[in-house]
């Protein structure tokens, strides 16, 4: 899969695209994504060049953490402040 030059993913429904294309980056010359519902930042990154949408998905794809699964469970609750759906106000009491 390192040599492919051409991929065509027109007309799939995809509403994503996978970061792991960006490891063909230095081979890859024609991605073809028409027809497809993906968002319109990804197709503004296409628009503006395969490298820029390759450069994007290598920097937004998921980091593994070589960690036991408690510190990867800290992060998680690390992450829970930034909840916009469950975050409330804090509480305040009045002083008189």
């Amino acid at each position: 899969m390192s040599k492919m030059k051409k991929l065509y993913l027109d007309h799939n429904k995809l509403t994503k695209l996978p970061h792991e294309l960006y490891k063909l980056g230095q081979t890859l010359t024609l991605l073809g994504i028409s027809d497809n519902p993906l968002d319109n930042e990804i197709m503004q990154l296409y628009y503006t060049g395969l490298p820029v949408l390759l450069a994007h998905l290598k920097s937004t794809r998921p980091r593994r953490n070589v960690d036991s699964q408690a510190s990867q469970r800290s992060a998680q609750n690390d992450l829970s402040m930034y909840d916009l759906f469950n975050a409330s106000l804090p509480h305040y009491t009045a002083h008189e």
